[in-house]
C-alpha cells in the first residue's frame, strides 16, 4: 500500500507542475507571437522600403529629377531676363536696334558694301 501511495503523492505533484508547464506555455505562445507579428512587419516595412511603389531608389531619381528640373527653371528665368532686358533696349535705342539687325540678320544699308567673315574657333 505504501508504494501505492507514494506512487499516488508523486502522480499528484507531478500535475500541479504539468498545470504551471500549460500556463507558461500559453504565454510563451503568447510571446512568440507578438514576436512574429513584430518581426513579419519588420520585414514587411524593409521589402516596402526597397521594392514597394514608392520604394528609396524611385524617391531618389525623383530628388535628382527635380533638381534638375529646378536648374532649368532657374537657366529659363535667367534667359528670360536677359531677353527681356535686350527686347527694351531695342525698343528705346535705335543705335542697338541697328547693331543687332545688323549682326544676327545680315541687314545692310543702300549703297553699303558687306563682307561676310566666316571664322571657325
Amino acid at each position: 500500500m505504501r508504494d501505492n501511495e507514494e506512487t499516488n503523492n508523486e502522480a499528484t505533484e507531478e500535475r500541479p507542475t504539468k498545470k504551471k508547464n500549460r500556463k507558461n506555455r500559453g504565454k510563451v505562445e503568447f510571446l512568440g507571437n507578438i514576436q512574429m507579428n513584430i518581426i513579419a512587419t519588420i520585414v514587411f516595412i524593409i521589402f516596402y522600403f526597397f521594392f514597394g511603389a514608392h520604394n528609396y531608389y524611385a524617391k531618389q531619381d525623383l530628388i535628382k529629377e527635380r533638381a534638375v528640373l529646378y536648374h532649368r527653371i532657374d537657366s529659363i528665368t535667367h534667359q528670360i531676363t536677359t531677353d527681356s532686358t535686350m527686347v527694351d533696349a531695342l525698343k528705346n535705342d535705335e543705335k542697338a536696334l541697328e547693331k543687332y539687325v545688323r549682326e544676327n540678320f545680315y541687314m545692310y544699308r543702300e549703297n553699303e558694301e558687306v563682307f561676310i567673315i566666316d571664322t571657325l574657333l
